[in-house]
């Protein structure tokens, strides 16, 4: 039987087997702990890792610079960040990443650009390369008017071409600069023909308006010389007339010229308002004195026209010595316009004629015969003295040349009777002037002593 178990014979617990004991609690209680703290660092920075993967997902989707650089200034980037809080890589969502990738985006975009340009220039070589030979041979030296066909030409085919736009319009402007050196060159050549004042003047004047229209620097240049013709004629008009109403007179008929027209509306009135001014300073009298020498010129004019209405002169002898129809031209121009026997009709016009020296004692150096037989020759004509052989009888053509005759001594009269009219208002007025002249002058000499 055995012995029972008292306390006599249980021994008590060893100290050093319950320190190995709490020893071993500790560590595992430490162990568990770091256990704990590394799930929770791999947690952490797993979600960590995803929400920064999740952002960067939501960058790649901005798909150009200008979209990306729009959603950071608009602040949306910001409140996507703002979602993952702090669980996300700091330095990849930064604002600076962003930018960076902005920057990144701009490279890549401007390669892709470049590129695209290399090839679509690669494309477009040949068809560039023939229509610059063809711009370069648009002749220079031509006018501004030629070159509105060639310039429409040019813009059809360069719009016709299978280029991009902006090729279009780099040779638009190769086209323009092109016509802008024909053109200067056109100028160049014009000029050339003048003398040098006038091309320095234009020369510089075609610099200064160059990148205007060329129609208008034609009329520029146009209204230029004919102002300066303008100007002129008047210090000519105002410098020869004999009255202020001759001088305006004399520019009123310039500027119903041809190259009157050419100057500018405005200017004409300019200078039809400066006639009295001009005459009277290119004549030495004072404004006060045009103005009676016009009231004087209107009253002795008025008294010319009532002789020339009461005095009439007929036009067929308005002519001058070297503008006389001879026999000879009278008989050829009866031919011609009657169909007349020109020998016999010759001889007795001579006869007519004769018979009227001898009655009147004319002179034939004197008077014009061919006038007054082409004038007897029409009347012949109206009064049908032509008989059917196309002669007219002597005696009806006497009677014609003697009817011509008188209208031609009466004429004459006349005539004398106007030139004298006009010699003495002509007079009268020289007078005038003349003594205003002499007063202006004695008196500008009393000033100057």
């Amino acid at each position: 039987m055995a012995n029972p178990i008292t306390w006599r014979n249980v021994s008590a617990p060893s100290a050093g087997a319950t320190a190995d004991l709490f020893g071993q609690a500790q560590e595992s209680f430490d162990g568990a702990i770091k256990a704990a703290r590394d799930t929770k660092d791999g947690f952490e920075k797993g979600r960590t890792d995803r929400n920064t993967q999740a952002f960067m997902s939501q960058l790649q989707q901005y798909g150009s610079s200008e979209e990306l650089a729009a959603a950071q200034e608009s602040g949306a980037l910001a409140d996507l960040r703002g979602q993952f809080g702090s669980m996300v890589d700091q330095d990849k969502v930064s604002a600076d990443a962003v930018t960076d990738r902005v920057t990144n985006l701009q490279g890549l975009e401007t390669a892709q650009y470049d590129r695209d340009q290399m090839l679509t220039e690669r494309a477009e070589k040949p068809l560039v390369d023939a229509m610059n030979v063809s711009i370069a041979d648009i002749d220079l030296g031509q006018s501004a008017d030629s070159l509105k066909s060639v310039l429409t030409n040019q813009e059809k085919q360069i719009d016709e071409m299978d280029v991009s736009d902006g090729t279009k319009a780099k040779l638009l402007g190769n086209v323009e600069k092109r016509l802008a050196a024909s053109q200067g060159q056109f100028r160049d050549n014009r000029d050339d023909s003048q003398d040098q004042t006038d091309r320095t003047v234009r020369n510089s004047q075609a610099r200064t308006l160059f990148e205007q229209s060329q129609d208008e620097v034609a009329r520029n240049n146009q209204n230029r010389v004919a102002t300066d013709q303008g100007v002129n004629t008047l210090s000519d008009v105002a410098a020869n007339a004999a009255t202020p109403a001759n001088a305006r007179m004399n520019m009123q008929e310039y500027f119903q010229t041809e190259e009157g027209q050419k100057v500018p509306p405005t200017k004409r009135r300019e200078l039809l308002a400066g006639v009295d001014a001009a005459w009277g300073s290119a004549q030495g009298v004072l404004p006060s004195q045009t103005a009676k020498l016009d009231t004087l010129d209107k009253s002795l004019s008025a008294d010319v026209a009532r002789v020339v209405e009461d005095n009439p002169i007929n036009e067929n002898f308005a002519f001058t010595d070297g503008d006389r129809l001879t026999r000879g031209g009278a008989v050829e121009w009866a031919r011609n316009e009657f169909n007349v026997d020109d020998s016999t009709l010759r001889q007795r016009t001579d006869t007519a004629i004769k018979a009227l020296e001898n009655e009147t004692g004319a002179k034939s150096n004197n008077v014009p015969w061919g006038i007054i037989a082409k004038m007897a020759y029409q009347s012949a004509a109206e009064g049908e003295y032509f008989d059917d052989s196309r002669d007219i009888e002597p005696e009806d053509l006497n009677t014609t040349m003697r009817t011509a005759f008188k209208e031609w001594v009466a004429s004459s009269k006349n005539k004398t009777k106007v030139r004298t009219a006009k010699d003495d208002r002509d007079a009268q007025l020289a007078k005038m002037r003349a003594t205003f002249k002499g007063v202006n002058e004695v008196r500008n000499q009393s000033k100057g002593k």
